[in-house]
């Protein structure tokens, strides 16, 4: 098939079970209605009108393009809407005459509201609005009322999401003090727990305060676009797509162009216009590199509209006092660096009339060209500062369009160690007490979440300090997962390790940044191979995923050390599973390199001033380079083709960020064709047997293959770790022989079944009309192809499935049946109990025998380990006594634990 397949349709004959991948379908009003006027349209429309009107007088909610069109071809649509919600969707000039009534409004007399309007994202927001006691139509009734009769174009692929949300309302409330907004992109739209301090703190100033974070309402606006309007992947008006997720940590990039941007750019106006009319006193953004681009377009539509507003920004992009005003020329305050202790008396001073010029920690654009700088105090006692209770919006907001939740948190801030030459992130190290930061896990905890990221420069900057944590969490028996980022440190012994991973540390990242001694001393990373070798292999030895990053081409490094990285990393590869980030160099504001590059021979290709002054965050790769050796942007390309190239040779694990900055690279120069050695290298040697009743027989590393004639060449090493169905495998030719006879055999017992099966057995299942193929391009036709796919009604539900792929799927039924003796007619159609690959682990994989997993992250469920296929799972998941079902991970988990102690109970009783 052409489409991405998300499901899997079975095939059950008695206890086995033969699948098929197809794809779920679902009812798209967007591809339905083409507006075209068609007599099909319009049957489509009166059926839909028909339906409205059997509840009489009705609200009407959204006045498009969809009301439009039923207005024009549904007799009497008109003359029964009593009232029309007004919103963002209501065009005042459709239907004048009638009461524009608000959600919340709705005359008891009115029972019904009909949601006119075909796209997705509209539609989600409206159903929130409508008071529960009302009903509810929308155009999707219309795959109830006709089903298999709609068009072919109407059917798209039905996601696999946590759809429908509520949604925080883009309503901005008027004459605030301040407004906070956190413009798109942040990393997988999770929570902004840095605004979230800036919020407590400015709220503690007694101001009437809002926080509206535009991030992840942009995110879960642009996926509901993605999974329902656009069958999974969003395309450029030139016909490029879009990446899948945007908010993935390796597409930052693509949020400093404009293809992103302009997709959001009406969501931008929109709330742009919306801030102008409401008119706060304060607009407060955080600004970081990867929402400059949208926040710069909104604070400018804003400021043309009202320049009076004062803009306020603090964030990454605004750490540095050296680039000041310059990362974001439009607002007019800067707070710089940690805001916790200066946010709240800037805006004091400002709402009370008062210059703010000159207060620590703040840039404005109101300061001299002399105006000395004085940074701002920053808090020595974390726990003093209240962690952030995101109340502004549901937590369970805060998840990707899959399900996923993971909570950032910050047990530290600043590095302990700032001595790393290429690093900017030198700054003050403190770290959270054990008792304090838990109690704020707990919280979390308590509201449904349980996988946390810690989102910080040097977590383990004291080793002890971590494990007073992690034996915290453990001591309260919470089943967390965690993730981070650590150094390397002679502290993190085995014993480290073992805390750690007992208290749910899952991955952990080492910022390991070099491989080999001359540029571990070059960089001043303050370890030996030896400490990263052992601090490696204790972290996987407990059973964590260990995750490695590069920096390469470092002033002082040679060909030689590049390649004793690679045999380091090599050697030591059991104990990596992947090579996350692999970087060339970047010269970068704040680093040690950028403050004293005369001392690490670094040079410049015009004059350093007007380079540093053009380019105040970091030194384009091309307009440097250092001496002893020379070292410039050819020099770093040329280490990092030669690292990727021996990494890839040897199948090594490489991250989806490192894999990104590698196609960047490639990009810019083609150094990785394979070499003749690289391919000799993969191709695997075997020895023909002979050729055996169809089959070639081939030898390798002490094993028989069986292949049949015209499969094509297989690589031997890939058999033996997998062997793929039709092929055969014995210890000897005799046995390999025999094998070969007896699938002949059976083969020729159903080639009767399989040259008559023109589609497929005698299903119980309705079968869709395929229809014709309406004429246009494919997006104009639908998502569907044109042939060779069927679609068919299962249990309710509809699937789309390849014709070559269901033919097959029954003929290994079919054969089943006839070796066993059985007849093929007895063969049933069901669906598969959730998507492909359905099956996410908890934070806590198994508790004893019961293997803990979430289908859709709607449902969490507990069986035993040995009840269940991961691939088909072959029980009942709503109905089967022995699995355990629950909304949240924290109540599945009590419920294990009470069914474990019930059995143990159960064991002690029976054992007396």
């Amino acid at each position: 098939m052409s489409l991405q397949e998300n499901a899997r349709v079975v095939l059950k004959d008695k206890d086995n079970f033969f699948d098929a991948s197809a794809v779920r379908l679902t009812f798209c009003p967007e591809w339905c209605f083409r507006e075209d006027d068609s007599p099909e349209e319009v049957a489509l429309l009166q059926t839909l009108g028909r339906e409205v009107g059997k509840w009489g007088a009705f609200a009407l909610y959204g006045t498009g393009r969809l009301t439009k069109y039923m207005l024009k071809h549904v007799p009497g649509f008109a003359e029964s809407v009593a009232v029309i919600i007004t919103d963002d969707y209501d065009d005042p000039a459709v239907l004048p005459h009638v009461d524009r009534v608000a959600p919340d409004a709705i005359p008891d007399s009115v029972k019904m509201v009909f949601l006119c309007t075909k796209r997705t994202f509209p539609r989600m927001q409206m159903r929130y609005r409508i008071p529960g006691s009302k009903r509810i139509i929308d155009p999707t009734v219309l795959e109830t009322l006709l089903g298999d009769k709609l068009p072919r174009r109407a059917w798209i692929p039905k996601p696999t999401s946590i759809y429908p949300i509520k949604l925080q309302d883009m309503d901005i409330r008027p004459n605030l003090d301040v407004l906070l907004v956190d413009c798109p992109s942040r990393n997988l739209s999770l929570m902004p727990n840095g605004l979230g301090f800036v919020y407590n703190a400015i709220k503690a100033t007694g101001c009437d305060l809002q926080l509206f974070d535009f991030d992840n309402y942009c995110y879960h606006f642009f996926h509901i676009e993605r999974l329902f309007e656009w069958g999974g992947t969003i395309l450029q008006p030139d016909g490029t797509p879009l990446p899948k997720d945007p908010w993935q940590v390796h597409e930052f990039s693509m949020w400093q162009e404009q293809p992103i941007n302009d997709y959001l750019q009406p969501l931008i106006e929109l709330l742009a216009a919306k801030i102008v009319a409401a008119s706060p006193k304060i607009l407060g953004l955080s600004v970081s590199g990867a929402n400059e681009v949208a926040s710069r377009r909104m604070v400018n539509l804003i400021k043309a509209a009202n320049p009076e507003i004062t803009v306020i920004v603090g964030g990454f992009s605004c750490y540095q006092p050296s680039i000041g005003m310059r990362a974001f020329p439009e607002c007019d305050y800067m707070c710089i660096g940690e805001a916790d202790l200066t946010a709240g008396k800037l805006v004091s001073k400002l709402l009370a009339g008062e210059s703010a010029v000159g207060l620590p920690g703040v840039m404005s654009r109101f300061d001299a060209p002399d105006q000395r700088f004085v940074p701002a105090p920053m808090a020595h006692n974390l726990d003093r500062l209240e962690p952030p209770r995101y109340e502004w919006t549901d937590l369970s907001n805060y998840r990707t369009f899959a399900g996923t939740q993971v909570a950032p948190v910050i047990a530290s801030r600043g590095c302990r160690w700032s001595r790393c030459t290429f690093c900017a992130e030198r700054f003050y190290w403190r770290i959270h007490s054990a008792k304090a930061f838990v109690d704020e896990l707990e919280w979390l905890y308590d509201r449904g979440i349980w996988a946390f990221n810690f989102n910080e420069s040097d977590l383990n900057g004291d080793p002890q300090r971590l494990v007073d944590i992690a034996e915290e969490v453990i001591a309260r028996k919470l089943p967390f997962n965690f993730g981070g980022q650590l150094r390397i440190n002679k502290g993190n012994d085995r014993n480290f390790f073992e805390t750690l991973a007992k208290a749910g540390f899952s991955l952990l990242r080492f910022g390991v940044d070099a491989f080999a001694d001359g540029p571990l001393r070059e960089q001043k990373k303050g370890y030996s191979k030896d400490v990263i070798r052992q601090n490696l292999k204790d972290c996987h030895d407990q059973g964590i995923y260990t995750q490695v990053n590069w920096v390469i081409g470092v002033p002082g490094e040679t060909m030689e050390d590049i390649d004793e990285g690679i045999d380091f990393i090599l050697e030591n590869r059991e104990y990596i599973d992947s090579l996350e980030n692999i970087h060339p160099l970047m010269l970068v504001v704040g680093s040690v390199y950028w403050l004293d590059p005369e001392a690490y021979g670094i040079k410049f290709r015009r004059p350093q001033e007007e380079i540093m002054d053009a380019h105040p965050r970091y030194v384009p790769p091309d307009l440097w380079y250092s001496t002893g050796p020379y070292i410039d942007n050819q020099v770093r390309k040329e280490y990092f083709t030669h690292i990727v190239r021996r990494l890839r040779a040897e199948d090594f694990p490489i991250g989806s960020w490192a894999d990104k900055v590698i196609s960047d690279v490639e990009e810019d120069r083609e150094f990785f064709e394979r070499t003749d050695l690289e391919e000799d290298a993969r191709r695997l040697e075997k020895q023909f047997v002979k050729s055996f009743e169809g089959y070639d027989i081939f030898g390798y590393d002490g094993m028989y293959y069986a292949v049949p004639e015209g499969y094509g060449e297989v690589e031997a090493r890939e058999i033996a770790k997998v062997l793929p169905p039709g092929l055969l495998r014995e210890s000897d030719v005799t046995g390999l022989e025999n094998s070969i006879r007896s699938t002949r055999a059976i083969a020729e017992r159903f080639a009767a079944l399989e040259s008559s099966c023109t589609t497929v057995g005698p299903f119980d299942s309705v079968y869709l009309d395929p229809g014709k193929a309406d004429e246009g391009d494919g997006r104009e036709r639908g998502f569907l192809p044109d042939d060779g796919v069927t679609l068919l009604t299962v249990q309710g539900e509809r699937f789309a499935v390849s014709d070559a792929d269901l033919k097959e799927a029954y003929l290994k039924a079919a054969k089943t049946c006839v070796e066993q003796g059985r007849d093929p007619k007895r063969i049933r159609l069901q669906p598969s109990h959730a998507a492909m690959n359905p099956f996410t682990h908890l934070a806590v994989a198994s508790i004893e025998d019961y293997a803990l997993f979430t289908v859709n992250f709607m449902r969490y469920y507990a069986v035993k380990s040995s009840s269940f296929d991961r691939e088909i799972l072959h029980v009942d998941l709503e109905r089967d006594r022995e699995v355990l079902r629950a909304n949240t991970p924290k109540e599945l988990i009590t419920l294990v634990r009470a069914r474990l102690a019930a059995e143990k109970r159960r064991a002690v009783v029976a054992a007396e």
